[in-house]
Parts: C-alpha cells; structure tokens; sequence
C-alpha cells in the first residue's frame, strides 16, 4: 500500500470531494464518531469517502453524495478509526494470509509485524517472501526487520540478515525500521553488528523498535540514550512508570506470548499517566484466541473492562501506534487526508464489532468477510525447510556418564518464558544418565535443523511436568531449531523423526503411539491450514500435556521459550547451554571445586 507517494494531482481532487464538486464514493451516516484527536465521542456524524481517502467530517455529508455513491447507515452505532496492531507476529503457526483474514473481521485495518521467524530460517530470502506475501491485501501490513533473528550469534545458529541487507530493506517504503532488539546487553556492550544496522534504521528516519525485559535505572536509560523508541515488555507497574517517564512508547500487551493488561492497565490508571504514548499490542496472536476471541478488539475491550476509558482505550489501538510509527498524516484517525480505515461497532463498552472498513471498502460485515483473499503459491523450497539428513536413533538421546550419579545442572521452568538454574544428582544406569519422571526430571534435546550439521544438545529440565514420553516442536523462539522434552529415549527419537519426515510441526509420542499432531510445513513454523484448525490442534496439544501432569497454562510455551537465549535464566541451544547473563555455555556436569 503507497502512503506517500500519490499522485501529484490527488490533493486537489480531494478538495473537489470534500466540497461536493467530486462526488464520494462512500459515505457514512449519522455514526457516533469516536474522536481520537479531540478525545470526544460526537453523535450525527457524517463521513465522505474518495479514493480510499476520507474527504469530509461533519453533520451532513448530503453534498458529497451522487448517484454512484455507496451510502451505510450506521444507525447511530460507534465509528472508530480501524485499529492497528503496533507489534504482531504473522509467520507463526497460520500463514499470514490467514491471520489476515481473522484480523478484518475484528476491526484491525493495519499491523505492524517483523517476520522473525521466516527470517531465521531463510534470512534475507525470508523477509522477501514475507513482502511479497503480505502486499496488496485488504488491510495495510507494514514490516520491521527482525532483530532477534538471529538472537545472539554467539550462543545460537538459525540465520540473519547481514548489514548490508538490512540497509537495503531500510529503503522500502513497506519497511519501516528494526523489529525488537531482544539482545539488548548487545548494545550496551557496543556490539559493532547492532549498530551498524541500527545506524542503518536511523539514516533512513525510520524506528528501532525494543525489547528491554529486564532493563531498568541506567541500563534502561543507556537503550533509550541508543535509540530504541519503544518497548512491549512492561509487565508491571515498575515497568509502566519507568518506560513511559523515559519518553518510550510502552506497549502494553495481550496475545500469545503474555497477557499483560491485568497488570498495567491498573498502573495507568493508578498513576494517572498519560496515554498518548502508552499502545495496545497483541505481541502476536494465538490461532485459537484469534477465532474465538478476537484481536485489537479483543485488547480494546480488555482495558475498557480493567476500567480505562473507552475514548482512550481506542486511541491507545489507533492514534497512538500511528504516531509512534510518524505514520499519523496516513492513519490512525478518522479525519479529512486520511486513509478511510474505519470500524463500525455495536457496543463501545463490549467492543462489538459490525463493520470494517479498509481503504474506504467495506472488507468485513456482521462476522463475514466481504473481501477475498487470493491464495498464495509457495515455492517448494519454503516447504522442505528441515535439514537433517540422517534419522535419529534412540542412542541420540542418551547422555553417557560413568559411575552410580553424577551431579547435573538442571534447568528449572520458572514460567512459560522464566528459567532458573539448579544443581541436582541424577543416577546412571549402564553407562547412561538418567531422567527422573517421578520428580519432574525430563530431558530436553535441541537439535540442528538448519546447517545439517547433525549438531544436538542434551539437557534436563524439571517444571515441564508431563509424563508422556515426548513432546517435539520445529518452532521456537527464536532458533526454530528442533526441540524435543520427554523420558523415553525411543519416543523423542520417533517425535524428532516425525517432524524431519513431515518438514516441521509440532507432536506428542508416548509409547509408540503419536497422540497429537500438527503438521507446520511451511519454514517449519506455519500450518497451511485454516486458523480454526491450527487453533483447535494448539489447544487440544496443551490440554494433553496438561491431563498428564504439566501445570503450566501453555506447556508448548516452554518449549518455545527453551531456545529463547536472551531472557533469564538458563537456556538450550543445538550448541549447548547457555548462561544468558554471563552470554557463556555451560557444562552439564557439575564438578564441586
């Protein structure tokens, strides 16, 4: 979608509409227009639509209407401007042309969204297909190039883009500047990488976005004093008051990864803060929540409910992304210039959503989308994505010792996303060190899927709490290398082999038997299935691990998270544990001094 580079001749043809001497092609009546500027709700609204772009505001719109002009009564529902998702993921589980899909139908008109996980797995090449893939769709999909791909060449091995690379995709009108800088001990330490590509961000005037989990007092001052415009990691009120009093636009979020809302709405609240740089984000949805639940409606709706008011609740989904991103002369309001992306709703308070309106056309109505996508053609290349030559033997997984028990390291869940680091003694039976089912005391194995290295790590993990033989998933923050937790060597190697055979997905083995499955043969993270579907196998995935003892919200989480080396504690890469602090392998044996 072109912003910026219109015709010469579009102003005054919008001149023409706005005075009636062009006639509209939309026009909307008599709506209680949510004003994000003026912070007012105004009843007898008219609004003229010419071009995609809004051409007149106000009590009668009746001189902008011809013969051809498509009237909607909005019958004294809600008009909002569309809402935006300022920090989203769209190459995760469901193709982003499916996401897109469930996206219109609940208000959202634009997102912002850095394909790391294609990325990882194809680099450069994977941020083309991602470009490629979300241009000319019915809402605006704008992108940031992935940071956290690859998180730390120190500790991981998926791909990146290079400088070079990254430079050249600064100059697309389509990309908007760096996606989360997860790494963000690699800018204090100066790393030359980060910023050569974060100098390439700054020259092209477009964002840096952040990721500062953990940053506070100085260090959180030093990323900011760096650049980094923004971050989606505020999950307390500490964390509000610190990023907003800095000037960072802080995202507050509620999506697949976390629901944070609960926490920081409060906090803005409590505070009395103001908002103009406070922004709901999703952080990337969940395929079922998607289809169930909603999106930015949804997020809209979960801070009206923790007692934000509604005017300032679709500001935070809508003016303030727009400002953040220098995008607000385009989208973000409903006004005259404006891109004429707008939601009709039912209810203010319940966020009931009946029309969607994108580049003024109707593309979703009471629940039915209006405007069909085209299905999109991958390359076999994309689909065949898992290099590991060899099947893996049971043997793989065995960790060999000698002695009655040996002493280990021992990666504790703390959360979904937390780990901390014990110290636990483990027996060793004919030659193999064993794990402990009946204290929580699984293994855990990353294995290369990228290089055909046949390079694999073994660990233990306790706090994953199920007792089926193995979990296996290709996705994973944000290595997306093979990732396999259980007790049975035999059923990790036959999950490991199911996904080397089906080119990426997500299984449960337990003696033999698989017993949930999900296929993600695109880049080895995406379904090409229905997001209904992918949603319905993510949640009945869950529900088993937790019937068999896991008592975590979201056990695949743990997985996901288990490469992710730049939060704490302890992590696991195809390379070796990590010491994410110290930015150091560690060993797996424990010798006392």
């Amino acid at each position: 979608m072109k912003l910026k580079n219109d015709p010469r001749e579009l102003a005054k043809r919008l001149v023409l509409a706005a005075s009636g001497q062009l006639k509209a092609d939309l026009v909307i009546k008599q709506a209680r227009l949510i004003n994000v500027y003026s912070g007012e709700i105004i009843p007898g609204t008219d609004v003229a639509v010419k071009y995609g772009r809004i051409v007149y505001v106000g009590p009668n719109a009746g001189h902008t209407v011809g013969d051809t002009t498509r009237i909607i009564k909005a019958q004294n529902r809600f008009l909002a401007p569309g809402f935006i998702d300022a920090h989203t993921h769209l190459d995760l589980y469901c193709t982003p042309r499916e996401f897109v899909k469930g996206f219109m139908r609940h208000g959202t008109t634009c997102v912002f969204a850095e394909p790391a996980e294609f990325v990882s797995v194809f680099g450069y090449e994977g941020m083309k297909l991602f470009l490629r893939e979300v241009s000319g769709l019915p809402i605006k999909v704008f992108s940031l190039v992935p940071m956290c791909s690859l998180q730390d060449p120190k500790l991981g091995s998926s791909r990146e883009m290079s400088p070079e690379e990254v430079e050249e995709a600064m100059g697309r009108e389509e990309v908007l500047g760096l996606g989360e800088t997860v790494a963000w001990n690699r800018i204090l330490n100066l790393d030359a990488d980060y910023f050569r590509k974060m100098d390439a961000a700054r020259s092209a005037n477009k964002r840096v976005e952040g990721h500062t989990a953990g940053a506070h007092d100085y260090k959180l001052s030093a990323l900011a004093a760096a650049g980094i415009s923004s971050c989606h990691e505020a999950v307390q009120e500490r964390d509000v008051y610190e990023r907003l009093r800095l000037g960072l636009w802080t995202m507050l979020r509620h999506g697949g990864v976390r629901n944070d809302l609960a926490e920081t709405i409060p906090a803005l609240i409590k505070g009395r803060l103001d908002t103009r740089r406070a922004i709901l984000v999703s952080d990337g949805m969940d395929p079922g929540v998607l289809a169930r639940e909603g999106h930015m409606d949804l997020l809209v709706r979960e801070a009206i409910t923790l007692g934000l008011n509604p005017v300032t609740a679709v500001q935070m989904a809508s003016l303030n992304p727009a400002e953040h991103y220098r995008m607000a002369d385009y989208i973000g309001g409903v006004a005259p210039g404006r891109w004429a992306d707008m939601v009709l709703l039912n209810d203010l308070r319940k966020v009931k959503v009946h029309t969607v309106i994108s580049n003024g056309r109707p593309v979703s109505v009471a629940g039915r989308p209006l405007a069909q996508l085209k299905p999109f053609s991958y390359p076999a290349r994309y689909l065949t994505s898992i290099k590991i030559r060899d099947k893996l033997s049971p043997q793989r997984f065995m960790v060999r010792a000698s002695g009655a028990s040996a002493r280990v390291r021992v990666i504790q869940f703390v959360s979904e996303s937390i780990t901390k680091e014990l110290v636990w003694e483990l027996p060793i039976r004919e030659g193999s060190l064993l794990p402990v089912p009946d204290r929580d005391i699984l293994k855990a194995a990353v294995i290369d899927r990228h290089w055909n290295t046949g390079r694999l790590c073994v660990g233990f993990v306790k706090g994953f709490g199920s007792r089926l033989g193995a979990v296996a998933s290709s996705v994973n923050f944000d290595e997306n290398n093979l990732v396999v937790i259980g007790h049975r060597e035999a059923d990790m190697a036959q999950a490991a082999n199911w996904i080397r055979q089906k080119q990426g997905g997500i299984v449960i083995v337990d003696k033999g038997k698989l017993l949930e499955t999900l296929p993600l043969p695109l880049a080895g993270t995406c379904s090409l299935k229905p997001a209904s579907y992918v949603g319905a196998r993510l949640n009945a995935i869950n529900q088993r691990l937790r019937a068999s003892g896991s008592r975590l919200e979201r056990p695949l989480n743990a997985l996901i998270f288990l490469t992710f080396v730049t939060l704490p504690r302890i992590k696991m890469t195809d390379r070796g544990i990590v010491d994410v602090k110290k930015r150091e392998f560690l060993p797996l044996f424990v010798v006392d001094p």
